[in-house]
Formats: C-alpha cells, sequence, structure tokens
C-alpha cells in the first residue's frame, strides 16, 4: 500500500515559524494578536510551497499583554467550549504563556442500532510557551503543543435509490465480508478516529535595521488510529530564513 502526501500551495506562519504539515497545527487558537495575508508566488521571501500566497498568524506574547483570558459557550447538540489562557511576565526580558481548551460535541445523527450518536467528537489540549530576549534585536521562544481528539466516524447509511433517500444509521461495531464464498470477519470495527498531536516549537529571531532573519525548527509528532489502528507518525525539521 502506498500512502502519497500533498503539501499546502499557500505557507502558513505562525509568529515566523513555518508549518508545512497543516494536518498537525492546532486550529483551536484563543488568541490572535494579527492575520497577514500575502496573495501570489512568495517563494523569494518564503521559500517552498507558497506559490499560492503566505498566510501568517500572530499571537500576544508576555511583553505585549499580561493578564488571563476565559471563553465558555454552549450551543444545540450539546456542543460546549471552555477555554483559558495565561500571560505572565517576569522581568524585562522573560514571560511565560500556558492555555488549554476542552470541546464536545454531542453528535448530529442517531445510530438506531446502537441506541447513540454515531458522531460525537471530543477535543481537548494544551499549550505552554517561554519567551526571551537576552538582547535588544534577540527574541527567543518555545513552544510546545499537545492536542487529542476523539470522534466518531461519518453516519453511513443505505442509500435508496428508487425513493432518493438514505435510511436510517444502523451499522454495528461488528462487520461480516462475504467474497466468492469465502467468510472474513472483522472485530470490533468501528466508523471512529482519534489522534494525538504533540507539536514542541523553537523559534529564534535577530532584527536587523531593515530586515529580520529567523530560525526555526518543528519538531511535530502526529499519531492517528482509525478502525483501531495506528497508522501514522510523521516528524519535520525546518529551517525558515525570511526577509521582510
Amino acid at each position: 500500500m502506498r500512502i502519497a502526501r500533498f503539501f499546502a500551495a499557500v505557507g502558513f506562519y505562525v509568529d515566523g515559524i513555518p508549518h508545512f504539515e497543516t494536518s498537525a497545527f492546532d486550529a483551536n487558537m484563543l488568541d490572535l494578536r494579527a492575520v497577514e495575508v500575502f496573495r501570489g508566488p512568495q517563494g523569494t521571501l518564503y521559500g517552498r510551497n507558497t506559490i499560492g500566497g503566505v498566510i501568517n498568524l500572530y499571537t500576544p506574547t508576555p511583553f505585549e499583554y499580561q493578564g488571563t483570558k476565559v471563553r465558555l459557550g454552549y450551543g444545540n447538540y450539546n456542543h460546549t467550549l471552555a477555554q483559558f489562557s495565561n500571560y505572565t511576565r517576569m522581568g524585562n526580558s522573560f514571560g511565560t504563556h500556558v492555555s488549554g481548551y476542552y470541546q464536545h460535541n454531542g453528535g448530529y445523527f442517531e445510530n438506531t442500532f446502537l441506541g447513540r450518536k454515531a458522531d460525537k467528537m471530543n477535543l481537548g489540549g494544551r499549550k505552554l510557551g517561554f519567551y526571551w530576549n537576552p538582547a535588544a534585536r534577540w527574541n527567543l521562544r518555545l513552544i510546545s503543543s499537545l492536542d487529542y481528539t476523539n470522534q466518531g466516524g461519518y453516519p453511513y447509511a443505505v442509500y435508496d435509490a428508487a425513493k432518493q433517500e438514505a435510511g436510517n444509521v444502523d451499522y454495528n461495531r461488528e462487520k461480516t465480508d462475504h467474497t466468492d464464498g469465502r467468510q472474513t470477519h472483522l472485530k470490533d470495527f468501528t466508523s471512529s478516529l482519534n489522534h494525538t498531536r504533540l507539536i514542541p516549537k523553537i523559534g529564534v529571531q535577530y532584527k536587523f535595521d531593515n530586515r529580520n532573519t529567523a530560525f526555526a525548527n518543528i519538531t511535530q509528532g502526529y499519531k492517528a488510529g482509525a478502525f483501531n489502528q495506528t497508522f501514522q507518525k510523521d516528524e519535520e525539521r525546518s529551517y525558515a530564513p525570511e526577509y521582510n
């Protein structure tokens, strides 16, 4: 079996650090200071995977903001959201940042066979960051994020072509396939997905008079399981000079 990998044609940066593998990116960002979009090819400034443009996201640092933010939400389908973040400045050159989130959705489709929702979802994660400015033009960042996702799969149902409508979602956890008179039994079959992402990032930036040069190192682990099988692990490191 061959697994093909595709990379986006638009570069994606968070605080000057590139994220080439966007599947291992935490989309639950509580704090955003600014969003910057460059249209068209940007390979001269940003290198590979930027033929369609670049998206830059900027988050606050403890040197710009100090305090705590809390966000709570609730909606239909038992959608629950809780997020928090704290920025603490310890002197003139050092600061810390910690944040976390939890998100739950009860699901939209009822599995009539099992008597429960087929597509409920639970998400959770945390982020820890250390910021150090050892000199006037030096900025160092060490950020680690951990995310976990556990969600139901697709609400499969049989489609009636004559009536042009789908039947009830009623599949079982056990599945039996018949092929050429032979029977293959697959136990504990479940349409679901769970994955864990650990992304430690190091960013070092030196500001010149008319340009910035940034060195970024990303080591991201992406562990996913579907049908109760662990099938993927990814690690990526990069060097990304920038001139603005």
